[in-house]
């Protein structure tokens, strides 16, 4: 293992995070803004001229956006500079970030819904970039971070190209072929709707878990990417979103003049298939949390309509084992329903009852605004339905009066139950 320097201009190293071709990269600390950093090293000179020179435009690239960009979906190049140890940018750390990549292994990895998420952020995060006249050249899973919060950023622009000067700009085929758009795999031509396509490709493996091209060697890997027609994502996923299949299908058209005009239009389609995923993700939970109440013994005398109306207006809570729900001497007035699980209600510290599926507590305080007298906590991971006051006045009559029967036969219960202790 090489040991690494202590210290890079300013800069003070922590640990080495990973080493590549052109360079290696280091967690820093910043003592000026007191922050973590990321500090990219780039290797000396004492190789082949040509790879030497690469590395110095790459470089260089990098170095031109030192304080350019910034958005919250692109991590942002804070510092660049040059030393004993060799030429290094400086970038924001991101604490528990993990790259893209390790969510394009397993096809439903991510929901549909999260994978519209993180391509409608990238999409703005390069319109923002072509803007400013940017065009970014390797867009790949592995060049997305999602930082601990799960907000996407793109990374590494060391090979982009820039309109305002080509001064630096790396020439010949770079990227990664396999996320390059016909054009750049042709003859190196890069345009904004050539980022469009790769991002298609990023959602196209999401969703599938695979590229939409392979080859045997970089030849037929090529000629795959010109010429031949990536698999319907229908057929590689069930129930895929039409939407999003539609859009990440134009992003990936072989004439650029058929992908998106912009990456904020994609954007913007983006958005609408994200809100119509999230619409039908509601839909599918409320179906399944009906099935799951109308089996409960609490409902068993209810109609279809007013259980789907106590699943429409409730809260559904999870807990792990020894969580506490609710407290002794609170005054919240709520109705809970064991949904899944197990739950305590203790008196002083002494347990007084254990309640399971289908039963119920808090019927006492919701009725008469009174103190709770017991603690309830979970005995097991514990699933349930709770409904307030509010809530309840939102239901129909129907569905009132259901709960009243209830609740009246489930204090006469308790009353016979405290009668004979």
């Amino acid at each position: 293992m090489r040991s690494g320097p202590r210290a890079i201009g300013r800069y003070v190293i922590t640990r080495e995070l990973g080493s590549g071709a052109t360079s290696r990269v280091f967690l820093a600390h910043d003592p000026v803004s007191g922050s973590d950093v990321a500090l990219k090293l780039y290797h000396g000179d004492d190789v082949r001229p040509e790879r030497a020179h690469t590395r110095r435009r790459v470089f260089a690239n990098e170095a031109q956006l030192v304080g350019k960009l910034v958005h919250p979906n692109i991590v942002r190049v804070i510092d660049s500079g040059s030393g004993p140890q060799g030429a290094y940018i400086v970038s924001e750390y991101l604490h528990g970030a993990e790259p893209l990549s390790l969510h394009t292994r397993l096809a439903g990895r991510l929901a549909q819904q999260r994978v519209a998420e993180v391509l409608f952020a990238c999409a703005r995060a390069l319109d923002y970039a072509h803007r400013r006249g940017i065009v970014h050249r390797d867009i790949k899973a592995s060049n997305i971070l999602v930082s601990a919060e799960g907000t996407p950023k793109l990374i590494d622009f060391g090979v982009a190209m820039f309109s305002s000067t080509d001064t630096h700009t790396v020439s010949g085929l770079v990227g990664s072929p396999a996320y390059m758009a016909p054009e750049q795999v042709r003859d190196g031509k890069a345009t904004a709707r050539s980022d469009i396509y790769s991002l298609g490709v990023v959602g196209y493996e999401l969703l599938s878990a695979r590229l939409p091209f392979y080859g045997q060697n970089l030849s037929h890997l090529i000629h795959q990417v010109v010429y031949a027609t990536p698999r319907p994502l229908s057929r590689l996923r069930t129930n895929v979103s039409g939407a999003l299949e539609a859009i990440v299908s134009k992003a990936m058209e072989k004439d650029p003049e058929r992908r998106f005009a912009s990456a904020q239009i994609m954007a913007a389609q983006l958005a609408r298939a994200s809100t119509e995923l999230e619409q039908e993700t509601k839909k599918e939970d409320a179906r399944s949390r009906f099935d799951i109440a109308r089996h409960l013994p609490f409902f068993r005398n209810f109609g279809y309509r007013e259980v789907w109306e106590a699943v429409d207006h409730s809260d559904w809570l999870g807990f792990g084992e020894g969580d506490l729900i609710a407290q002794a001497g609170s005054r919240e007035q709520a109705l809970y329903i064991v949904v899944a699980g197990a739950v305590t209600l203790e008196r002083d510290g002494r347990e007084v009852e254990q309640l399971q599926r289908g039963h119920t507590f808090g019927e006492l305080a919701l009725l008469s605004g009174r103190a709770r007298v017991t603690d309830a906590r979970a005995a097991l991971p514990t699933q349930l339905m709770r409904l307030d006051a509010q809530q309840l006045e939102a239901t129909s009559n129907a569905c009132q009066l259901a709960f009243q029967k209830l609740f009246n036969e489930a204090l006469l219960r308790r009353l016979e139950d405290e009668a004979n202790r």
